[in-house]
């Protein structure tokens, strides 16, 4: 590169220019070293000169005849002068199709000229002046340019480059004409341009509008709300039910980590409120888990009894919690027995449930002694409620009514139901069965000592009076509160072992002793209610084997529990008498009729 470049008042030399031919690396004469800012100044200088020269050059088209173009000379004393002349590039064919003359591109990014053009470069010192008359410039003839030619693609690429650092830099752009077609080297500058900055001079083509739809529905807001309540009620319909039985040992988080579903949220559900039953999964116990199209969780159902479930619906991002009951069919059921060895055995060959037989001892409990006065031949008859759910039973209802037949005298019961919602059982002319006390705190058992005032004791060897009825039964036996009551202890007490005292209102107290624990909650000062587990068979302080010590006192007085009269109750009111007899007609035919077939059946 030994072509000389020439600028007005000296800006450019021959160190410059190999500067920038090398590419920053060094300097000449050695004295620059390889620096990157002293690299960016020098292209920063270059790229200003560029853009003076380029406007020199478009003043000069101007004002000068097409025909000679004018040189530019430093006049600096002292120095060498560099003459310079440009020309439009000579070969346009070559650019279009991509290749050039040209062997090398300099510095400034400006193709010189080939050789044998009419280009000249003289390049004089002081001594070598030449005659001002005769300056030694070659005076060469432009071709002429038509104005709708299209622009120097070399030009137009130098402008790119430098709009591209500085986009306010005072470039002119050349007027071209709109029928003029698009050089394909501008064009791949500015596609190169718009690449790096897609908004950088680009003018939005005129796009005719579009016109809108004929009509535009808009959907009705209460219209929206049916829609969206469809949506819901759809996806509870949709819900895949998956039952499962509860296992021992199985949690709920357990149960939801088996499925593949999330525990945290079988743990966020067992914590709310009214879900506590869910932290203690009974085994054997129905659970239901809902699932949607997907397989997420959506809904629970947990069987709390027979009948009775607990339901957890999600709705959104929160569930509800709600007890409800299966729309049960119910049927009556009718049995009859004989009595041959013992009253639960009788029931179970005669298919009647354990439930139900368990309730006819508790009606019957203070007309008839069954520990002592059950005789072989006692019959007995009952009718009772089957609760069915899709033709299958699910549990045992209500005992509706009941006849036994002890020692050739007949007892019945007739269950009546008041507008409060209490249930009693009443004899068929409106007596109450119910009576303040239970004959007995535990449920299948027998007596293993009597009420009496000298009995040798079992361990003591001493004769004392027994002030109780001890009630045999398996440890772990649960003891009923025989009558509504506060709790007034709950400990040890010596030969007692562990025991529970109940007050019944001011004159009467009970007493339960050799438990083996206590049931939740029994403490001192909690109310119970007639029925109630206080605590469970046990053999506890003085006791020779597991059994139940109950003692019944009048204002502190021991009393036999067992002959102890007790105050009768109230009988069916007068508002209810005329409903009652109405049941009581078609409840005792039914009896009548399931009677003299058992003993038909028997003859």
């Amino acid at each position: 590169m030994d072509q000389r470049y020439s600028a007005p008042n000296g800006l450019f030399s021959r160190d410059l220019k190999y500067l920038l031919d090398t590419g920053g690396a060094t300097r000449a004469r050695g004295r620059w070293r390889r620096r990157p800012v002293a690299v960016a100044v020098a292209a920063l200088a270059v790229a200003v000169c560029s853009v003076w020269l380029f406007d020199r050059r478009e003043a000069a088209d101007s004002e000068a005849p097409p025909q000679a173009a004018t040189p530019a000379i430093d006049q600096a004393p002292g120095k060498e002068r560099v003459v310079a002349i440009f020309r439009p590039n000579p070969h346009p064919e070559a650019v279009e199709a991509g290749t050039s003359p040209a062997s090398t591109h300099d510095g400034i990014g400006m193709t010189p000229s080939p050789p044998g053009d009419n280009t000249e470069a003289t390049v004089a010192g002081p001594d070598h002046a030449p005659a001002p008359s005769e300056p030694d410039v070659a005076t060469v003839s432009e071709p002429d340019v038509p104005a709708a030619a299209p622009a120097d693609p070399v030009v137009e690429a130098h402008v790119a480059a430098i709009s591209e650092r500085d986009p306010l830099a005072g470039v002119v752009e050349p007027d071209v004409s709109a029928a003029a077609p698009a050089d394909p080297v501008v064009e791949a500058h500015v596609a190169a341009i718009s690449e790096r900055d897609p908004l950088a001079g680009v003018v939005e083509p005129d796009v005719p509008a579009v016109a809108p739809p004929a009509s535009v529905v808009v959907p009705d807001a209460a219209a929206g709300s049916e829609t969206a309540s469809d949506g819901a009620q759809q996806q509870r319909s949709t819900i895949e039910w998956v039952t499962l039985e509860v296992q021992s040992g199985d949690t709920l988080g357990g149960i939801f980590q088996r499925r593949g579903l999330r525990p945290a949220d079988a743990v966020r559900i067992a914590s709310l409120e009214g879900a506590g039953v869910l932290s203690r999964l009974q085994p054997g116990r129905e659970l239901q888990l809902g699932l949607d199209a997907e397989g997420a969780f959506v809904a629970l159902r947990y069987e709390v009894g027979p009948v009775e479930y607990l339901a957890v619906q999600r709705e959104g991002k929160s569930y509800e919690v709600s007890e409800a009951r299966r729309d049960v069919d119910i049927r009556h059921a009718r049995a009859a027995g004989f009595v041959k060895s013992s009253l639960y055995q009788a029931g179970a060959d005669a298919g009647v449930p354990e439930k139900i037989t368990m309730a006819l001892e508790d009606i019957f409990g203070w007309d008839i002694d069954f520990a002592r006065k059950l005789r072989q031949g006692d019959r007995f008859t009952v009718i009772y409620e089957e609760h069915l759910w899709e033709g299958e039973k699910l549990a045992d209802g209500a005992l509706l009514a009941a006849e036994f037949v002890n020692d050739g005298e007949a007892f019945r019961a007739i269950r009546f139901t008041d507008n409060q919602g209490r249930a009693r059982y009443y004899t068929p002319d409106g007596r109450s069965l119910r009576r303040a006390f239970l004959r007995a705190p535990v449920k299948q058992s027998r007596i293993s000592s009597l009420f009496s005032k000298r009995r040798l004791h079992p361990i003591l060897k001493k004769w004392r009076a027994h002030k109780g009825v001890d009630y045999a039964a398996p440890a772990g036996t649960p003891v009923h509160a025989t009558a509504d009551g506060r709790i007034v202890s709950a400990s040890s007490r010596g030969g007692y072992g562990k025991t529970v005292i109940i007050q019944h209102g001011h004159a009467y107290t009970t007493l339960y002793a050799h438990l083996s624990r206590f049931a939740a909650p029994t403490q001192r000062g909690a109310p119970v209610r007639q029925g109630d587990v206080i605590g469970y068979v046990g053999s506890t302080g003085l006791a020779s084997g597991p059994h139940l010590h109950y003692e019944f006192r009048i204002n502190g007085i021991h009393r036999n529990p067992l002959t102890v009269e007790q105050p009768p109750a109230e009988p069916i009111p007068e508002t209810d008498r005329e409903q009652f007899q109405q049941i009581v007609a078609v409840l005792t035919a039914q009896l009548d009729s399931l009677g003299d077939q058992s003993i038909a059946l028997r003859d």
